[in-house]
């Protein structure tokens, strides 16, 4: 049934819905624009337009960029982080929020109970005092406020920044000095992200938001309707898109509802562009745009995980995957094996040394299986690798999301995805980089491990549902 045909034959609210979500999302994007003319110091790289999707690789790439970004902020500024620490390099972003609340720019912080416990008090102080809003998400002491102990396995996984609602970024970096090179007394952890222009961040604005007002936080000035309907209705669009089997006609009809409003806003910012009146012609930028894909445990579950096995069951050529915490679901493992049987190059790195040792076990009890049907698993040595980053194809994605039981289950996370080729090869290239300088695990001497270290996994994967 063509989708424009299907929203017009579901109930009124959805029409309402969309049109009302239309306006404001072409009333806020019309606020956006005073913005996009403010004058801005020129820095070295003005006259070179950048993509709607760029890579970053590490702490010394991303750090700059997003304190940049704060810097020069004139209106908005929306960080949501798991780990946002108080050392050195926290300080810094501490400091750069802190101006740019003085400076009257809307400030909103949310960073996470456990990923940012022991984190200083005085730092959430002082940028509440310069005008931040900040929420904890989920605390874990029974003495805070908005404690909850039903709430404490959900944690805020995600690690977003969005700034005048024109530049995002996203990916599996945290705020701490692990990230820092050795020569600023960092851990040189491996790590990505990206940098997001375009409609993605409305979408990364607005699923930020609809995580905000869960946790009791403030209502924006401008654009938190949008943001909470917008969020919702693309959700949906991914589960229709990821699930396995589409058993919700709610979910189709949500699915046409987010193509209804990317139309609308086409139409009224391309008014000279004939489309025709039932179905909508993808184009090679809709086609090759940034996806941001939601994922968390209030109706989305799964989302990304269905994605992966999805993609995977479609690979032809290539499956390289770059994982902090790779102990996966049946499905995933299926769907590896399934691929390295027909052909495919499928390519696992992750860390030797990993600063969650009982995940790491537990997916070691699932090498042999994996060797045995020709997937190769690599280890990163130089460090710890914490990122969360795969190229199946054409198709590449970056974000928070690992492959383990608490992402899986439990955590709210997020992936930014795409196939834009410059960034399907830029991020082939740094996988296949990190892998040139990683150590492969041979199936032949993997067999030969020790009886007690084949324990030590069977013992964690058998509690892999509570680590």
């Amino acid at each position: 049934m063509d989708r424009e045909k299907y929203v017009d034959r579901t109930s009124g609210g959805v029409d309402a819905v969309v049109a009302n979500v239309a306006c404001h999302e072409l009333r806020y994007r019309r606020r956006s624009q005073v913005m996009e003319d403010a004058p801005r110091e020129p820095t070295a790289k003005a006259d070179k337009p950048r993509a709607m999707i760029e890579l970053l690789r590490d702490g010394a790439e991303v750090y700059p960029r997003w304190l940049e970004a704060i810097d020069r902020a004139v209106s908005e500024v929306l960080l949501e982080m798991y780990w946002f620490d108080s050392d050195k390099i926290g300080t810094r972003f501490a400091d750069a929020l802190e101006r740019c609340a003085k400076r009257g720019v809307s400030v909103f912080v949310l960073y996470d109970g456990v990923g940012s416990f022991g984190v200083e008090a005085s730092q959430w102080e002082r940028l509440r005092r310069a005008g931040a809003k900040v929420i904890e998400f989920h605390p874990v002491t029974p003495w805070t406020e908005r404690f909850a102990l039903a709430k404490v396995q959900q944690r805020d996984h995600r690690k977003i920044l969005v700034v005048d609602a024109e530049l995002g970024f996203t990916g599996g970096i945290n705020i701490s000095d692990h990230n820092l090179e050795s020569d600023e007394r960092g851990r040189g952890w491996r790590d990505d992200a990206v940098a997001l222009r375009g409609e993605a961040v409305l979408e990364l604005r607005a699923l930020f938001f609809d995580t905000w007002l869960r946790a009791g936080g403030p209502l924006p000035a401008a654009g938190a309707a949008v943001g909470w309907r917008v969020k919702r209705a693309l959700t949906q669009a991914a589960k229709s898109e990821c699930d396995a089997t589409d058993e919700s006609a709610f979910a189709a009809t949500l699915d046409a509802t987010v193509d209804v409003i990317r139309a609308a806003v086409s139409r009224r910012n391309r008014r000279t562009r004939k489309r025709s009146a039932h179905t909508i012609k993808a184009t090679e930028a809709e086609r090759t745009r940034p996806r941001i894909i939601g994922h968390d445990s209030w109706g989305a579950t799964r989302t990304i995980r269905n994605l992966y096995v999805k993609k995977i069951n479609a690979a032809r050529r290539v499956i390289l995957i770059a994982n902090s915490y790779f102990a996966p679901d049946l499905p995933v493992r299926r769907a590896l094996i399934a691929a390295a049987e027909r052909g495919v190059e499928v390519r696992v790195l992750v860390p030797r040394e990993s600063d969650v040792a009982p995940v790491a076990w537990a997916g070691r009890a699932l090498y042999a299986g994996l060797l045995a049907a020709g997937v190769h698993i690599h280890e990163w040595t130089a460090s710890m690798l914490h990122s969360k980053t795969a190229v199946i194809d054409d198709w590449a994605t970056v974000g928070s999301y690992n492959f383990d039981y608490r992402s899986l289950r439990y955590n709210l996370e997020v992936t930014a995805a795409s196939e834009d080729p410059s960034f399907v090869r830029d991020v082939e290239d740094s996988i296949r980089e990190d892998i040139a300088s990683s150590e492969e695990i041979r199936a032949e001497s993997w067999s030969a491990r020790p009886l007690y270290q084949r324990f030590v996994e069977w013992f964690f994967y058998v509690f892999r549902k509570i680590l």
